[in-house]
């Protein structure tokens, strides 16, 4: 997909014709003015012409905010080589307020801060409060700084509008440890648990090998026993 800025009618009207001749497709169109905004294209036609892209998964419709690089685990799947010696290359809360204003101005629907681990910063909950202030906030975090002054900035998080995700890699340690480090899944089941104790919606999230795995069972069966609805059970092929 890409987006477009258009400065007019005429533009709009422009794109419509190039996606029909050229076998794109228009997903959406959202116009900040009455002649200006931008437009979202997706390459080639839908596979199946009478389905559309679900709302929530519409291009623009999620912000992604890196707040941070470094992490206490070293995980060896990391899409960005997050580890406690990692370059820490913070967002900071100023940028962040004005990502976050432009956001919501601009039509996205949802944030999402993630890292690195994102309870490094002294200053996440303030972060976390400035976000859900203008939008439905999600943070990714490993789970397992939720005491000390971790769990105080926990705690000092709002719980309307707020959810946390926690990745949880196998139903049993095993997997998960081997890539990120041996107590690493006691440790996130344990934060969980201190999440859902103090009143927070957490979302788990796992990627398996196939939707026939083995531990598609064994995994709803963990985060059923954990009181997690089966809608904030996030596991993937």
């Amino acid at each position: 997909t890409a987006q477009f800025a258009v400065a007019s009618a005429s533009e709009l009207e422009l794109v419509r014709r190039w996606c029909q001749k050229t076998g794109n497709t228009l997903v959406s169109t959202l116009m900040v003015e009455q002649d200006t905004g931008h437009v979202t294209v997706c390459r080639g036609r839908p596979r199946n012409p009478g389905s559309m892209i679900p709302a929530d998964r519409m291009p623009g419709a999620r912000l992604w905010l890196y707040t941070n690089f470094h992490c206490n685990l070293a995980c060896d799947y990391c899409c960005v080589a997050s580890s406690p010696k990692t370059d820490p290359r913070l967002l900071g809360i100023d940028n962040i307020q004005a990502l976050v204003t432009e956001a919501a101005d601009w039509g996205v629907k949802e944030l999402y801060l993630t890292g690195g681990e994102p309870f490094l910063l002294p200053d996440i909950d303030v972060i976390v409060r400035a976000c859900v202030d203008r939008l439905p906030t999600t943070l990714l975090t490993n789970g397992m700084l939720f005491r000390g002054h971790g769990l105080r900035k926990l705690q000092a998080m709002p719980r309307q509008g707020f959810a946390l995700q926690i990745s949880v890699d196998s139903p049993t340690p095993e997997v998960h440890d081997s890539h990120r480090g041996v107590g690493s899944w006691k440790r996130a089941l344990a934060g969980i648990r201190v999440a859902l104790d103090e009143g927070f919606t957490v979302r788990v999230a796992a990627t398996i090998s196939a939707h026939d795995d083995p531990a598609l069972d064994q995994l709803h069966a963990l985060f059923d026993g954990l009181g997690i609805p089966r809608a904030d059970q996030v596991i993937r092929p």
